[in-house]
């Protein structure tokens, strides 16, 4: 029960800072995959002029999936990694075309969360929490997938114990704890809250609103 209500509590005081917002997430499906993919191991800047450059070189998915590793490389090199996310991309648009027969993954959205879940995960780099974003933000499901600002924030809570390392175990545990209705928000403040405030290193505890319902904080 105390869980729950610092849960709620947390929420509440996200919402009253930070409100909720996309964070530049799309709304179609294959392009928050894409999104996705291009957000590994990249800065936001980064990821988000990267996005606006591969949107304008292929404006029709047609042209990706038509088009030469090498090319769609270029496109993304300054995100890096750059040929692993584009040898996923023709990989997984090979797959969507041969499953749907067209390139769109909107004829996924008859799926419960539970198949729609297992079918992202078996496209080519998509791990747990990228198919949780994707079903999340476009979707419109109500998952909470735990990126490593969430997973930060929520074990120096302590509703996680600190020893917790990143797991599939630990992601489904910790969308275990917060309500359906919760999840959407709260992903996205956290988010927002580890970019401003509780960094991974020197984190700005002595100004954090939630110092006193955090257990790092307040060890500090």
């Amino acid at each position: 029960m105390s869980l729950t209500r610092d849960v709620k509590k947390v929420c509440s005081l996200l919402v009253t800072h930070y409100h909720i917002t996309k964070l530049g997430n799309k709304s179609n499906p294959l392009n928050e995959l894409l999104y996705i993919i291009i957000s590994l191991r990249t800065t936001d800047p980064s990821l988000q002029r990267t996005y606006r450059k591969f949107k304008k070189v292929f404006p029709k998915w047609e042209n990706v999936y038509e088009s030469r590793i090498d090319k769609i490389a270029s496109v993304l090199r300054n995100a890096g990694l750059s040929r692993q996310k584009a040898r996923n991309l023709k990989l997984i648009l090979k797959k969507i075309k041969k499953d749907w027969g067209v390139l769109s993954l909107s004829k996924a959205k008859q799926f419960g969360n539970k198949d729609l879940e297992k079918y992202l995960r078996s496209l080519s780099g998509l791990g747990l929490k990228s198919a949780r974003c994707i079903m999340m933000y476009s979707f419109m499901r109500k998952v909470f997938p735990v990126d490593s600002h969430c997973f930060r924030i929520i074990r120096r809570l302590g509703w996680i114990p600190s020893e917790s390392k990143y797991c599939e175990y630990i992601q489904n545990y910790i969308q275990g704890l917060i309500p359906p209705e919760l999840r959407y928000g709260l992903h996205v403040n956290l988010i927002q809250h580890g970019r401003k405030v509780c960094f991974p290193y020197r984190p700005r505890c002595k100004s954090c609103f939630l110092r006193i319902l955090c257990q790092y904080g307040q060890s500090i």
